[in-house]
């Protein structure tokens, strides 16, 4: 479900259209480009609860809340995705392209993103922190949870260009990919070591 998921979340950066105001929701591409994000992050969801039941005796305090963060901010970003970017914006736009742009200056608009996206964030560095002092993963992955705080730290705060936000997102991506490889790949060295024993 991780690669999938974080597969999809890559995919979904790279069709987005390059803005946000009216203009790009009114591209062909917008909601095909939501549409694929609402489903990386309900794959990403689901996978993080098979991931954390397999390894949550390892992951202390910090991992129970970064994960409960994380739950939350996925669920509620995928349906704010769904909702607000597939449903309402488009229309929105196609029948008002001047309420659509001020819809992003409003203050309750912009807070809920805010909330979303913190909650999702901040609850993806706890785990990833937690994860990553637990030793379950790779260390490639480790160091792409690193990259990704990195980045994240480092726009923080400033104009995100497309392209940075394609290159956080993509780590992003591959991170949470990683974390799908590294269960594939403890299950399959348990069934390899399970298979021996029998034998």
């Amino acid at each position: 479900m991780l690669l999938v998921g974080g597969g999809l979340y890559v995919v979904a950066e790279v069709v987005h259209p390059r803005g946000s105001t009216s203009l790009y929701v009114l591209e062909p591409l917008w909601v095909p480009a939501h549409l694929i994000e609402y489903l990386a992050l309900t794959t990403i969801l689901l996978g993080f609860v098979g991931w954390y039941s397999r390894f949550s005796t390892s992951l202390g305090r910090l991992g129970t809340v970064g994960f409960l963060l994380s739950f939350f901010g996925a669920a509620s970003g995928g349906g704010y995705i769904l909702v607000s970017e597939v449903l309402l914006r488009p229309y929105i736009a196609a029948s008002s392209p001047s309420l659509d742009d001020a819809l992003l200056q409003n203050g309750a608009y912009v807070a809920t993103t805010l909330i979303v996206s913190l909650t999702l964030v901040v609850g993806y560095l706890a785990f990833s922190v937690a994860v990553v002092r637990a030793k379950v993963l790779p260390s490639w992955v480790s160091w792409l949870i690193v990259l990704e705080i990195i980045s994240l730290a480092s726009l923080s705060g400033l104009t995100i260009t497309f392209a940075a936000a394609l290159v956080s997102v993509a780590i992003f991506g591959l991170s949470v990919a990683g974390w799908g490889y590294a269960i594939l790949s403890t299950r399959s060295r348990a069934e390899s070591s399970d298979g021996s024993e029998a034998r």
